[in-house]
Parts: structure tokens; sequence; C-alpha cells
């Protein structure tokens, strides 16, 4: 599915995890009343407020530009509240809903491209794909159908999203390419036969497919998804656990097929960890994004990108919600000025790299890391 031009420029958020009962005794987190900020509050997921002043801040700022949401729109938990199928099912809604909303400001008919994260399921990673002839889970059908009505998705695009959370769309000369990486995921419930089942959902072939239609159509590709191909560093250092978020067998299988596209790749993003991160793998060939949250659960600040792409994504600006006033600022300088650029896996290799010796950059990263606002917070969160 192809839609206009956007002047190459794009927002990027992700792990807004909307909390429904936020303020009430059924919310994710201490904040059960009345007594907490209608903003969020740190250990809580977010409230309405917030969201919607997320959203009308990228609309006040940046009306004209494509949004892309790397997943997790609902909050943590949900199989808690009282009819958490349903409930998920409304707060999903919702969302939809308020990003519908926005489109009178934007051009592109396809005003989100948006990825599921382990937290838009019932149970938390919840995900079953054993039975071929059914949605693979009780919520996926209505989560499409919500999309669908509210113009999110095409009836083509809503076809693969049905049955695995995934499909293409292409902008100007890029083809967006959302993956589910849940279902390779070492947490995937119920767990499945990983030597058995070589390619959950037949994802590996749609993405191999997906990457020889880019190419022969002369275009870059960028790979969206939620859970990234990284370590998991709260488990290695904190429960000394696994050391991957995903089943090494799909790794080395998703590897093999970006190698293999190396030059069709511009970029990859992803969420999950709430904190925004950028990584150079030689294994996973495209610069790698994991973009911040909006929920400011972990005490981070709610924060999304702006990014342009002219050959690479550069410009890459950090908006923040500053808590203390509840006002949305910049950060200064672009992202890339520290950590950049962002043109080769080998670049930000090398800007990690300076970090060891400059505790300037250093500086920057733990500020733009944590959301915006320098502040103590732990580079192990998930």
């Amino acid at each position: 599915v192809s839609t206009q031009s956007t002047g190459g420029k794009y927002i990027f958020l992700s792990d807004i995890h909307y909390d429904p009962y936020y303020g009430t005794s059924e919310a994710f987190g201490p904040c059960v009343d009345n007594t907490y900020s209608t903003y969020g509050n740190k250990g809580c997921d977010a409230p309405l407020k917030l969201v919607t002043s997320t959203l009308n801040d990228i609309t006040a700022n940046y009306p004209n530009l494509p949004m892309i949401l790397t997943g997790d729109w609902l909050r943590h938990d949900m199989k808690e509240v009282p009819n958490s199928q349903q409930d998920a099912v409304d707060a999903f809604a919702t969302m939809t809903k308020l990003f519908a909303n926005m489109t009178h400001v934007i051009p592109s008919p396809t005003l989100l491209t948006a990825t599921l994260g382990n937290n838009d399921v019932v149970p938390d990673y919840y995900f079953d794909i054993t039975n071929n002839n059914t949605s693979p889970h009780s919520l996926l059908g209505n989560m499409t159908q919500a999309m669908t009505n509210n113009s999110l998705l095409s009836v083509e695009e809503a076809a693969t999203f049905s049955r695995c959370a995934m499909f293409s769309r292409t902008i100007d000369d890029l083809t967006f390419v959302v993956l589910n990486t849940l279902v390779w995921s070492r947490k995937l419930d119920p767990p499945i036969n990983t030597t058995a089942i070589t390619d959950p959902c037949g994802q590996f072939a749609f993405l191999r497919t997906a990457l020889e239609q880019t190419k022969a159509g002369g275009r870059k590709a960028v790979l969206l998804s939620h859970i990234p191909p990284t370590l998991n560093l709260f488990d290695v250092l904190v429960l000394s656990k696994d050391d991957e978020y995903l089943v090494s067998s799909y790794l080395d299988q998703y590897s093999s097929i970006l190698q293999e596209f190396n030059a069709t790749l511009a970029a990859q993003f992803y969420g999950h960890t709430h904190e925004l991160s950028v990584f150079g793998d030689p294994l996973f060939p495209a610069p790698g994004f994991v973009i911040p949250a909006i929920t400011p659960n972990y005490d981070n600040d709610p924060s999304y990108l702006i990014g342009t792409y002219d050959g690479y994504f550069k410009d890459v600006t950090q908006r923040y919600f500053d808590r203390s006033d509840a006002t949305w600022k910049s950060v200064t300088p672009t992202i890339d000025t520290i950590l950049g650029p962002f043109d080769s896996t080998t670049s930000i290799r090398a800007a990690v790299m300076d970090m060891y010796f400059n505790d300037t950059n250093w500086d920057f990263f733990q500020q733009v890391h944590a959301g915006g606002i320098p502040h103590n917070l732990s580079l192990i969160h998930i």
C-alpha cells in the first residue's frame, strides 16, 4: 500500500501503555486514587490525559507528519482488571479513535503505521500460533477491525495483520515492514517447540517476500517491531537469566535475512525497553533505534522522536514532557549530533565507543536515554 509524500519526516513513539483505570483501585501500580498527578506517575502507566497531551503536542507542532508506533498501546497486566478481554478491546478502540481524530491535519490516508507489543495481548506475552484455523489470540480480530474502521489499516494490510500482526506499507521511497517479534520471544505464551516450528506465523517468509519486493522496486526498507533483537540487560545483570529477548535460532534466521538484504535496509525501529537507545550490530546490518516510552512507569520522562529520512535518518529530535510544569519541550542538540551520524552501523559503534572517553557525550546519552531531563535513571529497565 502506497501513500503520498511526507517530505521525508516522521514521528516515532512507543510504549504508550494507556491505563483506562488510572486513578482507581484497578490501576496498574500505586496510582489507585486521585492523589496522583493526572499526567502520570513513576510506577504507573499512562492516564488518558497524558495520551491526549502527547497527541495534541504532535498535532500542534508536526501536523503533517505520519507517525510510527512501535507497540505496547495498552497498560501492563491487563489480565488483572475485572473484564480483561473486553476492557482491552475497549481501551484499544479508544486509542485508535484518538489517532483517527488527528487525520484532519494529516494529508496521508495512513496516519499511523503501528506494531503490536507484548502488553497488547491478554495475558501479557500471550500469542497462540499453534492453531492455524483461528486467530492467534482472541483480541487480534477486534484490534484489526478497530484499526481498519479508523482507516489505520487498509483491507489488504488487515489480511496479514489479522493473522500475525504483520504487514508492509510504502510511504514515498520507504517500505515499512511491520513485524511481530513477540512470536520469536523467549517468553511467548503458550511456549512452542522452537526446533519443530522454524517459522512461527510464516513471518520469515513474509519478511523475505517484502524485502524482495522492496529491492525490486528500487526502494529502501525500514523494519518495525516491538521487542528488539538485542541483549536483555535486565535479565543478565539483575536476574542472571537469558541474555537475549528473542530465541537464538530465530535471531539467527532474522540476522541471515537482514544480511542478505543489507543494501536494501535503511533502518530498524523497536520499543519495549522504555528508554532511548541506538545500536549498530553488524549481525543486524541497519542502524537500530529503540524508541523511548510515553508511559512514565520507570520514572522516565515521556518522550517521542522526530526524524528526517534523506538517505538515512538525520536531524533526530527528542520531544519530552516536563512533568515539573506539564509542558512539552525539545532536547538540544539533535540526537544524531552526539550519537550519530546514523548512516551506518559503523558510525553508531564509533559514537558509542567515543562515550567511553567523552563525559559530555555520555551525559547527553544519559539525558536522552531517560527521556529528556537528566536524572538517576537505571540503564537496565525493560
